[in-house]
């Protein structure tokens, strides 16, 4: 049984499986009978290999991330009994994009040369953030009676839509031609998340 260098250290023991030993001594000396001068004896060498390494992810997993925000990768870690610390070895595969919601998956594979672990995060990026929707001017405003009135408008931002002015749905009207107090409601929402802002024209 030939081993090289890197093998040797993992040689556990060496054994004959005794194929001469089943026939009788008394064959020996017999010229007729050559069984007991048989050199067959099988050779059995009997090897250890490690286990898999032990790989661990740092932080939650699954991993929520709120759109728009920024993503990082928390890591894991990977030992090896026999080679120790193997974290540098750790390859990711997958990634995942903070401004577009969904579901993605990171995949960490390490490997000691005889086994491989696989580890899989699931990153979720959702939207629990609503639009900033601004008002352009007062939200309380005074008209005469008669006047003509010009909506100052509003602006909507989303950290994941982006920019949503043009999305904004204005409700109610002014008539300044009936005194008292008249509503504009202005709503908008990113698909997950809507907000509402009022303004109010005295007339």
């Amino acid at each position: 049984v030939l081993v090289n260098a890197a093998l040797q250290p993992r040689v556990s023991r060496f054994h004959h499986a005794r194929a001469n030993a089943d026939f009788p001594e008394s064959f020996r000396n017999d010229p007729a009978r050559p069984e007991r001068l048989s050199d067959h004896d099988l050779p059995v060498a009997y090897f250890t290999f490690p286990g898999a390494p032990t790989l661990t992810l740092l932080g939650p997993n699954p991993m929520t991330v709120e759109c728009g925000s920024t993503f990082a990768d928390p890591g894991a870690t990977a030992n090896d009994d026999e080679l120790g610390d193997l974290t540098a070895q750790i390859e990711v595969t997958g990634s995942a994009d903070p401004h577009v919601l969904g579901t993605y998956v990171l995949t960490y594979t390490v490997s000691n040369g005889f086994q491989t672990t696989t580890v899989a995060r699931t990153v979720n990026v959702v939207d629990t953030t609503p639009p900033v929707l601004t008002l352009l001017g007062s939200s309380i405003v005074t008209v005469q009676k008669g006047a003509a009135f010009v909506d100052p408008g509003a602006t909507a931002i989303d950290t994941c839509a982006g920019d949503l002015t043009g999305q904004i749905v204005v409700t109610g009207s002014v008539n300044t031609c009936v005194v008292g107090n008249q509503t504009l409601t202005y709503s908008v929402s990113d698909g997950s998340n809507s907000a509402v802002a009022t303004r109010t024209v005295n007339v």
